[in-house]
């Protein structure tokens, strides 16, 4: 029984977090302004899609509390709590490394 119980949870904590990346975060889709999600846009700004979950809540740690430099970066990770850096951050990096797939914070790019 205790074994059924535990495989039951594992299911659903697995099925949550499948759901969970599956729907953006709040603020995911305003990342797009500037970073890109198709491997096919030439940027110098890094694509969040597939990254390490945390490398990302790092990076936004250190932009808020001034350890790294940043254009806007800094500003922009100020206006985010914890709880939503971890959000973020888990969502951008359950989305598939070349971004285009499944990620409605994409830019459309134009068919040619």
């Amino acid at each position: 029984m205790a074994k059924a119980l535990a495989a039951a949870i594992g299911l659903v904590s697995i099925a949550a977090a499948v759901t969970a990346a599956a729907e953006p975060p709040a603020g995911a889709a305003a990342c797009s302004g500037c970073h890109p999600a198709s491997a096919r846009v030439a940027s110098p700004v890094v694509r969040l899609a597939g990254l390490e979950r945390d490398a990302i809540v790092r990076a936004l740690q250190e932009f808020r509390s001034g350890q790294r430099a940043g254009t806007v970066m800094d500003r922009i990770a100020k206006g985010f709590t914890d709880d939503e850096i971890q959000a973020l951050a888990a969502w951008f990096a359950a989305q598939p490394k070349g971004g285009e797939e499944g990620n409605p914070a994409r830019v459309p790019l134009p068919k040619k």
